[in-house]
């Protein structure tokens, strides 16, 4: 389990498609989740996502957003795909700044 930091807000799965206006994210946000057509969709956004990690990156400076906690554990696989590290993308809280 991963425990909060305090004065620092994490992001949100999917927080970049939707403030983008991901056409494949729209699309998504009306089908039931674990239906087969969001599935499919779902497919599509983890392997021929539209925007790169270049894009994405940026968004994430402009929106003050930073990797923080990168550590090496054994053997797990992390949502960002990064093997034996944990990270996390926190900015601080509205009004901590």
């Amino acid at each position: 389990m991963i425990v909060p930091i305090e004065g620092f807000v994490e992001y949100k799965r999917r927080e970049y498609c939707i403030d983008i206006g991901c056409p494949v994210q729209m699309i998504m946000n009306n089908k039931p989740q674990d239906s087969k057509d969001y599935n499919d969709l779902r497919e599509i956004c983890q392997e021929k996502c539209l925007h790169t990690t270049y894009e994405f990156h940026h968004w994430l400076i402009e929106k003050g957003y930073c990797l923080s906690g990168l550590k090496k554990i054994g053997g797990i696989k992390n949502e960002l795909g990064m093997k034996n590290r944990i990270s996390r993308i926190i900015k601080p809280k509205p009004g901590d700044a």
